[in-house]
């Protein structure tokens, strides 16, 4: 069984439906083991102590907005807010899989099962909806062509085309991305790797964070978990989806 942790909003009506709906749809299929965990939320927040946010990263960018649009600035300051907290619901569930030493799946609320848990070998992080991440409506669509079609079953290795790339000027530049943490599984090993890079190099975006700069990132075909119809897109209000802009 995979233990999985559904990170939700308290008290958001939608975030707390789309959990329930995502439990659900994780008890139809075999080798599950799913619970909801309450998120970290911009009015939540507080700085993790002895980290730093890379510099020239993906985070530093959106700070700067608070100064360059000083009318928007309370605007700009949640969002920041709102993307550090996202950030730290990912390194808190590092922290808890090194700590139990074993292999687990962060799940986003809208993610949506599809398939059962088989239980396959990988290194570090397995990503659960490639099929997904790429296509219509998703902000990443632009890259569809890249989605992955007739593979084996199994796990498989990003290819040289993949397009989801690391642009800023720093050690993680030109690292391949994880297509949104809307669903993937890390294991000991990988969670360690995750918490001694963002140790050493910075804290950066949740989506730009996890990188293959940091872990061994693979993805399991035919995906196993798609996403709800609906995005929150909690970090800017209500909408249409755009997984890899939902920020908990």
């Amino acid at each position: 069984m995979l233990e999985s942790k559904i990170i939700y909003i308290p008290g958001h009506s939608g975030s707390v439906k789309q959990a329930d709906d995502s439990e659900k749809s994780f008890s139809r299929f075999e080798g599950w083991d799913v619970s909801l965990c309450v998120g970290i939320t911009a009015e939540t927040f507080r700085e993790p102590p002895r980290l730093k946010w890379i510099e020239n990263g993906r985070m530093e960018g959106h700070a700067s907005r608070i100064e360059r649009f000083p009318e928007e600035s309370e605007r700009w300051k949640k969002m920041v807010l709102t993307k550090k907290s996202c950030a730290t619901n990912h390194l808190r569930f590092w922290q808890e899989v090194v700590k139990r030493n074993k292999t687990m799946a962060f799940l986003e609320h809208d993610s949506i099962c599809v398939g059962d848990w088989i239980d396959p070998e990988f290194e570090d992080c397995l990503i659960l909806n490639m099929q997904y991440a790429l296509e219509e409506p998703t902000s990443l669509a632009k890259f569809r062509r890249h989605t992955p079609k007739n593979k084996a079953p199994g796990v498989h290795s990003l290819e040289p085309s993949y397009p989801v790339r690391y642009t800023y000027k720093n050690y993680y530049g030109g690292s391949n991305l994880i297509p949104g943490t809307a669903a993937y599984a890390m294991t000991p090993q990988g969670a360690q790797k995750m918490l001694d890079g963002v140790k050493k190099h910075g804290l950066d975006q949740s989506d730009y964070m996890i990188n293959s700069k940091l872990v061994n990132l693979e993805y399991l075909f035919p995906s196993v978990v798609k996403f709800n119809d609906v995005n929150l897109k909690t970090s800017h209000g209500d909408g249409n989806r755009l997984p890899q802009e939902i920020l908990l």
